[in-house]
């Protein structure tokens, strides 16, 4: 299934990387309880990484784990992993431990972890500083940008707090997540970071993100909403110039976090578990299909009483060999449109490849191109038949509650 997706970067952090311990595990403090890593898991880790064609950033304990068996953990990741090994990132949100740290004191953890791991593995890369929110990107990059491959922060666009009332923007619900002024918030954070990373002469890559922090909430991280919004939310952070994203998830049953990508059905203990894809992974595998090549900028103009700003989000990308393909992603659940899209130039051909569900609410029977992802991982995108053109315009309808991807041929 995530093959589907093309290249990428699989993270191994969240909160349990400081509750795992390489080898060993001291005894146990509270009720937490305490994960061991073998060489054996970072096999299978690096094994997996090896069959989907993607690389590892790899977390070591930072809140309780030590320099030495850091270093030991990641000498044994980069010898199975080799060139798979991207980046190591010391300790998760550092900025929330308790008690209270302080960047400064990040900063020395750090240094004295670093040192330990590049005592064993020289040419080792860095990523951080890892943060929950970005107000420790700008100094932490600008004291250590020479030490790091990339900037990393956290970004949830919606969270839980016990003090919010339901019409707090940021409270979790479907109409908040899908709000264009939700996307132009997310568009302003993730510009004023990405313009701290390039000033240290660093890509940014937000490696933990998803919609709603906490696990997500259900009824809108998990339904077909959630879909919608992750495919505007990555074309968003693209356009912003971030190197990328790793979105957060797991694999529990019980489908908890709830914006987990991949969702485990219990089958036959002989057979293992069954995966199905769910909403915000086929947000993903729309994005991958509309973002090939160099994005380009779209403008959208209103011709009848709906504002399509208000409804409708547009987004494009040329690819080296010239195609064009245009996203339109239509939120709003009440409204179709129908969509007079001017090219700018002439195509003698083009496709349309659509992305729909029952409503924003479900968490079923969603399909691109008419197909739903098989737990055996496959799909199949060949049968939106080719289109003649010949024109610089193409006209389509975006139903409400949907998307779709344009893939337009030039003329030659």
């Amino acid at each position: 299934m995530l093959a589907l997706l093309g290249p990428g970067v699989l993270r191994f952090g969240g909160n349990l990387v400081e509750r795992t311990f390489w080898k060993s595990a001291p005894p146990g403090t509270g009720s937490a309880q305490q994960y061991v890593v073998t060489r054996a898991d970072l096999e299978r880790v690096f094994g997996f990484a090896r069959q989907v064609g993607w690389q590892v950033i790899l977390g070591v304990n930072l809140q309780a784990g030590t320099p030495e068996q850091a270093a030991d953990e990641i000498a044994a990741a980069a010898d199975i992993g080799g060139p798979l090994l991207l980046a190591v990132e010391i300790g998760n949100e550092a900025d929330l431990y308790k008690p209270q740290w302080s960047i400064d004191q990040y900063r020395e953890s750090f240094n004295t972890f670093a040192a330990a791991i590049r005592a064993r593995v020289p040419h080792v890369a860095f990523v951080g500083p890892d943060s929950s929110w970005g107000h420790w990107l700008p100094p932490f990059v600008e004291s250590h940008g020479p030490q790091l491959s990339l900037a990393t922060y956290h970004y949830y666009p919606l969270f839980h707090s016990a003090k919010q009332a339901e019409t707090d923007p940021t409270y979790p619900s479907v109409e908040h997540l899908l709000s264009p002024g939700m996307l132009e918030q997310t568009g302003q954070d993730v510009r004023k970071y990405v313009a701290a990373a390039r000033n240290a002469r660093l890509p940014l890559r937000i490696d933990e993100t998803n919609s709603i922090s906490g696990g997500g909430e259900k009824g809108v991280s998990d339904v077909f909403a959630a879909t919608l919004w992750m495919a505007q939310y990555l074309f968003t952070v693209a356009q912003q110039g971030a190197a990328g994203v790793n979105v957060h998830g797991g694999l529990n049953p019980e489908g908890k976090p709830f914006y987990t990508l991949l969702r485990a059905q219990p089958t036959a203990a002989s057979t293992g578990p069954r995966y199905v894809a769910t909403p915000p992974f086929y947000g993903m595998l729309l994005f991958h299909y509309g973002a090939v090549g160099q994005l380009v900028t779209t403008t959208l103009t209103a011709t009848g009483t709906i504002t399509p700003a208000d409804t409708l989000t547009a987004f494009a990308a040329r690819a080296a060999d010239g195609k064009l393909r245009v996203t339109l992603i239509n939120a709003d659940s009440s409204h179709d449109h129908l969509v007079d899209v001017q090219l700018g130039g002439f195509y003698t051909n083009y496709s349309v490849l659509r992305l729909q569900a029952p409503s924003l609410t479900a968490r079923d029977h969603i399909t691109m191109d008419q197909a739903s992802i098989s737990p055996a991982g496959r799909w199949r995108d060949d049968s939106a038949g080719i289109l003649g053109l010949n024109s610089s315009t193409v006209e389509v309808a975006v139903p409400a509650a949907s998307a779709l991807v344009l893939t337009l041929t030039p003329s030659s």
